[in-house]
């Protein structure tokens, strides 16, 4: 017959055996989501040498927006669907010269023309997505170089 110390002992063992099997399975289903977290980065840039006659626009013909979309794929795909952002990293602009004289050009009044840029993501899914980089009008745009960072969890 168990005495009352060893049924003490006994109960706080079994007690603490719960515990700990209840915490290891509460950490295992933490480690699960935080396996599935990701994060991936990177930086694309507007393909040479399309990409940029595309943009560039030496005669000023366009009176509208050009676009050019850069797909992008991750190193490795996502489980879950993650968000994406990108941002302007590097842009090399253009401006009109020589339009008016600087005779008959108003005070505080430049031959330079407004610059236009954007990017944005398209398409986002578990294996990539398509950066765009936009210009529109006049806006001369010789190179621009965009960075992003995709998270998921």
């Amino acid at each position: 017959m168990p005495t009352f110390l060893q049924t003490i002992l006994s109960t706080v063992t079994a007690a603490a055996i719960i515990a700990v099997a209840t915490y290891l399975i509460k950490w295992g289903k933490r480690m699960s989501e935080v396996e599935d977290r990701m994060v991936q980065i990177g930086e694309e840039k507007l393909p040479k040498p399309t990409g940029a006659l595309e943009f560039y626009d030496k005669g000023h013909r366009y009176a509208g927006t050009r676009m050019v979309p850069v797909p992008v794929k991750f190193r490795r795909p996502f489980k879950r669907q993650p968000k994406i952002v990108a941002a302007l990293q590097k842009i090399d602009l253009g401006s009109i010269v020589g339009e008016m004289s600087n005779a008959a050009k108003p005070q505080g009044i430049s031959n330079a023309n407004n610059h236009r840029i954007l990017v944005r993501v398209e398409d986002p899914g578990l294996e990539g997505f398509t950066l765009c980089f936009e210009t529109w009008e006049d806006s001369i745009v010789f190179d621009v170089w965009a960075c992003w960072i995709a998270v998921s969890g």
